[in-house]
């Protein structure tokens, strides 16, 4: 029963960040009026989120703060890509300027998600560097290279709002404006969503051979970003359709929310992974 009921409470977790379950409460765009009321609905799912991670480990919960760092800021991102996921599609009409600071919440927290990613993996590699092969150190060059793209690609799109004030105040039409903006830019975009694919892919393979995760959750999380890696190149190369899901920010995270979650779960690995 106490198995059963880990697997119950860890399947909750997997899915709850990234459930439609806000939609719910917010059958249409989250707009000025109902902003506030949503934001305390996500705070109250991070509780229970919370809760949950708690019991979940409750053999070590009175260590909480002293859990593995890495595992805790991969768990983490769930609360806060659940956010900007459910406030519905971002903005692409005049509509933006009355409701600015939703989407630059929306970009801000992706923008904190992002830089989370790479202190969290980063921290992981520090402790762990003089045990790497050199493949698993090669983890680098994606994530790397990744990085200007990721903070670009959301920080371009904090900014929409000025640029879209700019873009009117200059005497063009607003329609114009977001579709050249996707054809200039989407490539860019998927870019970093690839090369951030690949990283997860890289450190969950990393993870599996020091036995730091179960291998059949490696599998299946890497097989989850492969084939966001896929539907990526397809948006670039054969339909822009294939933007959804796995093009979606907060679903190119899930992945390594995932890793968190499985991290924290090996209890076994617990002592070597405390920093």
């Amino acid at each position: 029963m106490k198995k059963l009921f880990n697997i119950i409470i860890n399947a909750i977790l997997v899915l709850i960040p990234f459930f439609p379950i806000l939609e719910n409460f917010f059958p249409n765009q989250v707009d000025n009026s109902t902003f506030g009321s949503y934001l305390l609905h996500c705070l109250g799912i991070s509780v229970v989120m919370l809760i949950l991670m708690l019991i979940s480990t409750r053999d070590y919960a009175s260590s909480f703060f002293g859990l593995k760092l890495t595992a805790i800021l991969l768990f983490i991102l769930g609360m806060i890509v659940m956010i900007p996921l459910h406030l519905g599609p971002p903005r692409s009409d005049e509509s933006l300027i009355a409701s600015s600071y939703i989407e630059k919440t929306r970009y801000a927290l992706l923008i904190i998600a992002v830089v989370i990613v790479y202190i969290a993996i980063f921290l992981f590699l520090k402790k762990f560097w003089t045990r790497l092969n050199t493949f698993e150190k090669l983890i680098t060059i994606p994530l790397i290279a990744g990085l200007p793209f990721l903070l670009w690609d959301n920080y371009d799109s904090f900014m929409f709002t000025e640029k879209l004030i700019d873009w009117k105040n200059s005497g063009k039409d607003s329609k114009d404006f977001f579709l050249q903006y996707v054809i200039i830019y989407e490539n860019w975009r998927a870019t970093g969503r690839i090369l951030l694919y690949i990283s997860t892919i890289w450190f969950a393979i990393i993870l599996m051979h020091h036995s730091f995760i179960k291998k059949w959750k490696g599998i299946i999380i890497t097989i989850f970003s492969i084939i966001g890696v896929l539907f990526c190149f397809g948006f670039l190369f054969v339909n822009s359709d294939l933007y959804f899901p796995f093009m979606i920010p907060a679903v190119v995270i899930a992945p390594l929310y995932w890793l968190g979650l499985s991290i924290l779960n090996e209890k076994k690995q617990l002592k070597t992974l405390i920093f």
